[in-house]
């Protein structure tokens, strides 16, 4: 299940580093000033670091590490200068992708703030052609109801 991996993932960052559990906690404070009671979507969605530590979550473990299979268009295509026939199937490995010191700076490392809007900080790949925990394309068995 995608979604008890990424709350997995993004709890044992959370946990490895305790900084950044303090500015999240921080931030729901003020969002949330009197507490649980307080709690609502609303209330939250304006945090911005919660974002921040899902995308990076997502970056390092993302839902689909290697990828998921897709079928090549029938009229074939070139990717990168390199022909792929028609009717194959292809996959990428989001895993090695997300990180790669080509793509991100620091790649092994958990940098939510990577993630800031204010130039995309700590060397994130600024076309986000790299960022792709979900994977992009059709799924060959339409297994992936949350697209459809």
């Amino acid at each position: 299940d995608t979604t008890a991996s990424v709350l997995i993932n993004a709890l044992y960052n959370l946990t490895s580093h305790p900084a950044v559990i303090q500015s999240l906690q921080k931030a729901l404070g003020v969002a949330c000033p009197d507490g649980p009671v307080s709690w609502s979507y609303n209330a939250i969605k304006q945090i911005s670091l919660l974002d921040y530590v899902l995308h990076e979550t997502l970056r390092l473990a993302p839902a689909t590490p290697g990828g998921i299979a897709r079928l090549s268009p029938k009229e074939g295509l070139i990717i990168d200068g390199i022909y792929i026939p028609g009717d194959v199937v292809v996959s990428v490995p989001m895993y090695t992708i997300q990180r790669d010191e080509r793509y991100f700076e620091r790649a092994e490392e958990f940098i939510p703030e990577r993630w800031a809007k204010e130039g995309l900080v700590h060397g994130a790949d600024t076309s986000m052609e790299a960022y792709n925990p979900f994977t992009r394309g059709t799924c060959l068995d339409n297994s992936c109801k949350g697209l459809y």
